[in-house]
């Protein structure tokens, strides 16, 4: 318990210093579009394809002079498997997700190109469902990232930003059956406990996962941009049951920017 509230003393410590010298923030909502494949030999043996929506917060702030860049990402995306194979098939697949970013800005970028490099750290989390849970299965992934961002303006309004992350540390948690097993009858009454309960830390032989994602921003006018953006994820672990998901997300975003800078 000592080592937790430990952790949270540096990172709120951190959070407040980082704070003080932030000169801009930004909250960005989001809604997108997701088209995907999903294969888990250990949920079936089928191929799947993903459909639905996804629903996004971000809160970022940025240092004085843009020398650091700190970003909570948060996301929920509610989505159908289905099969070619027969339509009774078809699953419900929850996805969620929290990320912060800490990137710091590369000096070898000046005026309105801006490389910003760091870390991630992130918890993502699947839920796939058939049938109110008559067959299940999950995979929760606590990850470190190595993460890029790259950013260009043109003129004053227009700005495009693409940026990439490679997780280089997980901790893996999936069942080893489709449906109730011991942990996860233990656990029944706590499911939150499952998120962290029999994982595995896996390397990138194991677990390979790639996030890139690029955005066109618009500036409508000093606090407020509007944006259209492309995620892709993809992700492949090799286990007994191996795991295979490609995703696109088609996404709009609505963002508030607050404090003395005038453009990005």
């Amino acid at each position: 318990m000592k080592t937790y509230q430990s952790y949270l003393l540096i990172i709120s410590l951190f959070f407040c210093t980082f704070s003080l010298i932030a000169q801009q923030k930004e909250i960005a909502i989001s809604i997108g579009d997701n088209h995907g494949y999903f294969k888990d030999s250990n949920y079936s043996p089928l191929n799947y394809q993903q459909q639905g929506m996804a629903f996004g917060l971000d809160y970022t702030r940025y240092s004085k002079a843009d020398q650091y860049l700190f970003n909570v990402h948060l996301d929920f995306s509610p989505n159908t498997l289905h099969s070619n194979a027969a339509e009774h098939f078809s699953s419900d697949y929850l996805m969620g997700t929290v990320a912060i970013d800490f990137l710091k800005k590369s000096s070898s970028f000046q005026n309105r190109a801006k490389l910003y490099l760091g870390g991630k750290v992130e918890t993502n989390n699947h839920l796939i469902s058939y049938d109110n849970l008559e067959s299940f299965t999950y995979m929760f992934n606590h990850s470190v990232s190595f993460k890029g961002l790259y950013t260009i303006s043109k003129r004053t309004k227009h700005s495009l930003h693409t940026s990439i992350a490679v997780p280089l540390f997980n901790y893996m948690v999936r069942p080893p059956l489709n449906g109730f097993d011991k942990t996860t009858e233990a656990n029944e009454e706590y499911p939150l406990r499952l998120l962290t309960t029999d994982g595995k830390i896996t390397s990138l032989n194991t677990f390979l996962a790639v996030d890139w994602a690029i955005q066109y921003r618009y500036t409508m006018n000093q606090n407020f941009d509007v944006a259209i953006g492309y995620n892709l994820q993809y992700q492949r672990h090799k286990d007994i049951h191996h795991l295979t998901r490609l995703e696109n997300q088609f996404v709009i975003s609505a963002i508030w920017k607050m404090g003395d800078k005038k453009t990005f």
